[in-house]
Formats: C-alpha cells, sequence, structure tokens
C-alpha cells in the first residue's frame, strides 16, 4: 500500500488496580490533599457539553459525572485532570531489528488536558488517561501505527534472550514525556527502556517512569499487561479505499484479490482497472486489521482468520460514508476520510472515550473480582484442610463468612451501579457498546463470575450451619451425660444421712469419665471434651465438699 497521508488522535488507558497495604487504606480524600496538581472534575451545564449529557442514560451519567460529595455511600467516579500548560510525548527507536535499520523519532503534542485520571474508590480501580495528537501536521499510515505500537508499551512485556545482553524489541528505545506545568515548572520523564535489563529482578515489572510519577501517592498495580489500552482516531484516504472494497468484502474474503485477464479480451483494460481496485481494497483491509490490533507487521497470516476477525470486531454503519469503528481486547479504532465532518474528532474525544471508560472499568473490576474470588476460595479450602493446624477454627470461620458476604456486596454494588445492558439511548451507541462487550467478552466474564462467587458463599453458609450444628451437638452431649449422672448421684445419696455417700457418688462418676477418656482411643476429641470438663468440675466439688462440708459434720 502507497504510504498514505494521515492526521490522528492517540489515546492511551492504563487500567490500575488500587492496592491496599495491611490495615492501611488508600483515601481519595487524603490523596487529593497531597496532590493538587490533579483537580477533580464536575461536568459543567453548558450548551457544549449538552449533547454529550444526554448522549448517555441516567444512570451512566450519574456514574460519571453526577457525583454528590455529601454522600460518601455513592459510588460515582471522580474524574481528574493534570494541570499543565501543554507538553510533548517523545518516541524514539534506533537499533537494527531483524537485519532492518530502524530510524524513528516522534514528538507528539500533549493538550492540557490531555491527561486525566479516573478513580472509581469503592471498587479500588482507576484509569490513567494519556491523550497526544501530531505536532508537525501530517504523519504517513505507516507511523500512526508505529506511534500507537511504541507508544503505548509501558514495560517489557518479555525478554529476548539472543543476545549478549537482555533486551526486548516490542517497546521503543526511549519514551519521555515533558510536561509545561504553571509558574515556569517543567516535569521531564524519560524512561530508556535499554536499561530496564539492569533493573529488572524477579517477576516484577519496571513501569514507565512517568507512570509512576502521575499515579505518585496510589499504591497501583496493572490490571490487564504491558500495553496500555489504545484508541485512535485516523484521518485518511485509505479509508475510501476500505469504503470501496468493503461492501463485497464483507460477503466474500476472495473479492479483493485479482482477476485472471486475458491480454486478447476486448474489456482487459476494465479489467486493470478493477484489479487496481481490488489490490488497494486488499491492502486497506491489511491496513484495517493491523491498525485494530495494533500491528506495525501482518501478525495474521492467514487470509480466511483475517477476514472473519475483522468481520466480528467492525462496526459499519457509516461504512459507505468511509467511517468505520473497530474494537478488540486492547483497543478502540476509528477511520475516516479525509472529508469527515469535524464534530466526529470531538464525538471520539467525548462520546466514545466514555464509553469506552466504562467498558474499561467493567472489565477491571471483573478481572479483579475473579482473583479475588481465587484468593477467597484458597483461604477457605486452607482454613478447613484437616492436615492443617486449625487455631479458632470457628472464629476464622466467622471471619471468612464475613469476608464473602462482603464481597458479595460489592459484586452487587458493582452489577447495580457499574454494569449496564446499555449505555445510550441512540441506535449507534446501543450498537457500538454491544460491540465491545460482545468482543471483550464480558457478559461471559460476568454470568462465570457470578456462579463462582454464589458457589463459594454457598459453602461457606453451609460449612458455618455445619459448625453450628457441631456446636449443638456439643451441648445435647453434655445434656446426655450431666443428666444421667445427676439423677445417679441424686439416687445414691437418697435415704443416706451419711456425708460420706455424697463424694463416693461423684467419686465413682469421675472414675468411670476418667476410664471412657483414657481407655477409649478411637473417641473423637469432640466428645473427650465434655468429659474431661467434668471431671475437673466433680474434682472441684469434692475438693469444696471435704473443705466446708466434712468440718461441720465432725464437730456435730
Amino acid at each position: 500500500m502507497a504510504d498514505m497521508k494521515a492526521v490522528a488522535i492517540h489515546q492511551f488507558m492504563f487500567p490500575f488496580y488500587i492496592c491496599s497495604s495491611g490495615r492501611k487504606r488508600f483515601k481519595v480524600a487524603d490523596w487529593e490533599k497531597a496532590h493538587p496538581t490533579w483537580q477533580k472534575q464536575i461536568l459543567q451545564a453548558s450548551n457544549e457539553n449538552y449533547g454529550l449529557r444526554h448522549y448517555f442514560h441516567n444512570e451512566v451519567s450519574r456514574l460519571l459525572w453526577d457525583r454528590h460529595p455529601d454522600k460518601d455511600e455513592n459510588l460515582s467516579l471522580n474524574h481528574y485532570i493534570y494541570q499543565i500548560c501543554g507538553g510533548t510525548y517523545e518516541i524514539k527507536v534506533h537499533r537494527t531489528e531483524y537485519g532492518t535499520r530502524l530510524d524513528y523519532d516522534y514528538q507528539l503534542e500533549v493538550p492540557a488536558d490531555g491527561i486525566q485520571l479516573y478513580l472509581l474508590d469503592s471498587l479500588s480501580i482507576g484509569i490513567l488517561s494519556l491523550t497526544v495528537h501530531s505536532a508537525s501536521g501530517e504523519l504517513s499510515t505507516e507511523d500512526i501505527l508505529r506511534i500507537n505500537q511504541w507508544g503505548r508499551r509501558i514495560y517489557w512485556p518479555f525478554i529476548n534472550l539472543g543476545g549478549s545482553e537482555p533486551f526486548c524489541t516490542e517497546c521503543a528505545d526511549e519514551l519521555a514525556l515533558k510536561l509545561k506545568i504553571a509558574e515556569g515548572n517543567e516535569a521531564n520523564w524519560c524512561e530508556d527502556f535499554r536499561m530496564d535489563g539492569d533493573r529488572q529482578k524477579g517477576f516484577k515489572p519496571q513501569y514507565a517512569v512517568f507512570i509512576q510519577n502521575l499515579l505518585h501517592g496510589i499504591p497501583f498495580q496493572h490490571i490487564l499487561d504491558d500495553r496500555m489500552f489504545t484508541s485512535c482516531f485516523c484521518s485518511s484516504d485509505v479509508a475510501g479505499s476500505l469504503a470501496s472494497i468493503w461492501p463485497e468484502y464483507r460477503l466474500d474474503h476472495t473479492s479483493i484479490y485479482p482477476v485472471k485477464i486475458d491480454p486478447v479480451e476486448p474489456n482487459c483494460k476494465e479489467k486493470e482497472l478493477e484489479n487496481s481496485r481490488r489490490t488497494a481494497g486488499r491492502e486497506a483491509t491489511e491496513f484495517w486489521y493491523r491498525m485494530c490490533y495494533v500491528d506495525i507487521g501482518l501478525t495474521c497470516l492467514n487470509a480466511n482468520m483475517r477476514y472473519e476477525l475483522l468481520k466480528s470486531i467492525t462496526y459499519d454503519r457509516w461504512s459507505d460514508w468511509g467511517t468505520f469503528f473497530g474494537y478488540t481486547h486492547y483497543s478502540f479504532m476509528m477511520l475516516v476520510s479525509p472529508s469527515a465532518p469535524d464534530y466526529l474528532r470531538q464525538h471520539f474525544l467525548q462520546h466514545y472515550h466514555y464509553m469506552t471508560v466504562i467498558l474499561l472499568l467493567q472489565r477491571a473490576a471483573l478481572i479483579c473480582f475473579a482473583d479475588q474470588v481465587n484468593y477467597l476460595a484458597d483461604q477457605h479450602i486452607v482454613c478447613h484442610d484437616d492436615s492443617a493446624p486449625r487455631k479458632m477454627p470457628s472464629k476464622q470461620r466467622k471471619l471468612m463468612l464475613e469476608g464473602l458476604t462482603d464481597f458479595r456486596k460489592k459484586y452487587i454494588l458493582f452489577i447495580n451501579k457499574v454494569w449496564f445492558d446499555e449505555v445510550s439511548p441512540q441506535e449507534q451507541g446501543i450498537e457500538l457498546y454491544e460491540l465491545g462487550k460482545r468482543v471483550m467478552v464480558l457478559e461471559k466474564h460476568k454470568d462465570s463470575l457470578r456462579s463462582d462467587i454464589d458457589e463459594l458463599y454457598q459453602f461457606g453458609k453451609a460449612e458455618e450451619e455445619a459448625s453450628q450444628k457441631s456446636l449443638l451437638d456439643w451441648l445435647s452431649l453434655l445434656g446426655v451425660i450431666f443428666v444421667p449422672l445427676s439423677l445417679w448421684s441424686t439416687f445414691l445419696t437418697m435415704g443416706n444421712p451419711d456425708w460420706l455417700f455424697v463424694p463416693i457418688a461423684n467419686l465413682s462418676v469421675m472414675v468411670f469419665c476418667a476410664f471412657v477418656v483414657i481407655g477409649n482411643k478411637q473417641l473423637k476429641l469432640g466428645y473427650k471434651i465434655p468429659l474431661i470438663v467434668y471431671i475437673t468440675i466433680a474434682a472441684m466439688h469434692l475438693s469444696l465438699f471435704f473443705l466446708l462440708k466434712a468440718p461441720i459434720v465432725q464437730g456435730g
């Protein structure tokens, strides 16, 4: 494909989990006071925001914007903008890779509102968003792909072991975020990935330095992987080539391949023109695939599989106008022709951005819930393992059940406040959101998680009921032992005024209980304990009896 010119906006979004260290829990209010550079945002009522506010259903708007500071129990999204006067995001690659020399320097502009942060404190989830665009005007379509790929990598996904020193070809050589802060101050954060081999120890990743500085004060851990979720708005003539072939391509993927031409045929020139169109269409479909899956090279070399994947991830309501949308697990792409209306750019930055934020929050929450369910299951199994030491088992069971109950409440809160069957009353919004949910397999993950939580909770309840039944059995056993023994003791003393019959009766019962405890080795500990308790009480009773009763009788 000819290296066409393009204009693009790139958004890199980093979902993360807010960790808790021991009993010390992260508090948003304290973090806000300590980091005034992050300014909380409230959607102002204005003509510009009117369409955005009504693009979403009320329940979605309540999550995104309608936060009430006086209601701590209200689950809403905290939205912040990092206060800057502008800046640059620089990507540098200078190396030889598979025999090819790569020399690229990209300097992208960061607008004043280009760094945003979303915190969903109730679920301990956040999203850091970085928006950049070209500072030098038009780039080539291949440049767009390189920026998307190298700009999203924030730590090594793996280590190449072929060279003399560890390295990773997936990342750029350098990523630098240079910001102009108020009052003439500047921040210059540069990550040299070539040095990560010296710093990388163990399995804990070394995040890019600008991620660590922007999230200073927040104990975070990535949720997805080394790639930030990538959204890209690309305006290029390649959209026209894709629109030209798309109706036929959707029905038959072989329609992008040239037809055979016989030079003696009278209409051979028409076939040559058709082949030229098909070749441009094939190159356009390959570019669209690489853009959606954030590939510099074509990583799917099966034409039929590539065709099926593109059909499943592409939203083509406006394809005749050269406008295409695409969702994958880690990207949202928008390809438009240069003649597309300007408001589409704003919709990308607002309407579709917030829709993607919702999908990422849902996916991040489901992944975190699944991890916590796994942890709780491990704790529960260890707690009730017969081979493990059991210190205060009833207390452990109670704490475990309380933990399961709190976790179940949090999941119900997520379902009612963050999970939506649809987010917009508009047809396009409904269809795009449904596409994102289907591609990310969110519905399946939600149902599977709900089943796991219910099963674990029911198991915990059953264990607690079994524990309560065991306690009742102990009480019943005490009754079975003490009532007959008390009757036997009373029977022995009836009609016998001699005080010696009382201690003799108790002593006989003590000897019987001791014989049962010592002699029957197969008797469970749960049944031995009541007998041992009785022996102790009887011994105390005998001691008191001799101390108090005997002198009185002898004196009389």
